[in-house]
């Protein structure tokens, strides 16, 4: 199946003025092939780690949806 897989970093907020900082792209959508949506996520997690170890990985978060 096809999938569609983004990431996304929210910083943190350490005053009334960062408040309003939203969440940044740090993995632009792509198109992944895999079985299930779990699938989907840990392939993308593996094939983009340099990505990635740039970030908290607490607070990153990994969407996926089907193609």
């Amino acid at each position: 199946m096809l999938y569609w897989v983004a990431a996304t970093f929210k910083p943190r907020k350490k005053s009334k003025e960062e408040e309003e900082k939203a969440e940044q792209l740090i993995l632009p959508p792509e198109i992944v092939v895999a079985k299930d949506d779990k699938t989907a996520a840990m392939k993308t997690t593996v094939e983009k780690a340099d990505v990635f170890k740039k970030y908290e990985l607490d607070r990153v978060n990994i969407f996926v949806r089907p193609f």
